[in-house]
């Protein structure tokens, strides 16, 4: 699954690198070029846990604030293709492990998106192939969820160079790490699937 969104991602970024010598108007290419767009982010989400037979089932949530980097190459500024790179600072509840603390996250995630130039509407969508939950020791218990992977779709609307969006995003930790007053332990096959909304407010800088 990974190496086929991989490959159609790459696919699109040599198509879009070659696409301004069909918009050239004389020696200008308009609208065409790098772009970054910084931001900061808001996110809510929830999730039932299944630790398997060292825990059990659980539910748990994340919230907090977070900064974006997304950078990559758009075409007439209407299509982009660009890496989303994500750090959060959240707090982790999870009823299992009876903790409520501090965590902190990240994740890097392949995005193409279509935009209406300088106003108007944005679509995008983006598919988080590493990260990591990491939340504080608490109770004698320290987690850690890795091995994300998921979606992340996103609607917005932009002015010019501040775009505010709302997304979608559903992310899956493949594995995780518990130390408890038992001992340590690493715990695969982890069913945890964390779903919910991330507002954002982003800064696109485009270098025609």
């Amino acid at each position: 699954m990974k190496t086929k969104i991989i490959g159609t991602l790459a696919t699109a970024l040599v198509f879009l690198s070659c696409t301004p010598a069909l918009a050239q108007d004389g020696d200008y290419i308009r609208g065409t070029g790098l772009f970054l767009e910084p931001g900061v982010t808001y996110q809510n989400t929830h999730s039932t846990v299944d630790y398997g037979s060292t825990v059990g089932n659980s539910s748990a949530g994340t919230r907090g604030f977070g900064a974006v980097l997304r950078g990559g190459v758009h075409v007439w500024e209407r299509f982009f293709v660009a890496v989303d790179g994500r750090y959060a600072f959240l707090n982790f509840n999870d009823n299992a492990t009876n903790i409520d603390v501090a965590a902190r996250s990240w994740d890097v995630a392949p995005t193409i998106g279509m935009q209406m130039a300088d106003w108007g509407a944005r679509l995008y969508v983006g598919y988080a192939l590493a990260g990591d939950l990491d939340p504080e020791a608490a109770n004698g218990r320290d987690a850690k969820f890795s091995q994300a992977n998921g979606w992340r779709a996103g609607l917005g609307l932009k002015a010019r160079n501040v775009s505010v969006n709302i997304e979608w995003q559903r992310l899956h930790y493949g594995e995780a790490s518990l130390s408890q007053p038992g001992g340590a332990a690493t715990l695969t096959g982890v069913d945890y699937n964390g779903e919910g909304l991330v507002a954002s407010i982003t800064f696109p800088i485009e270098f025609n």
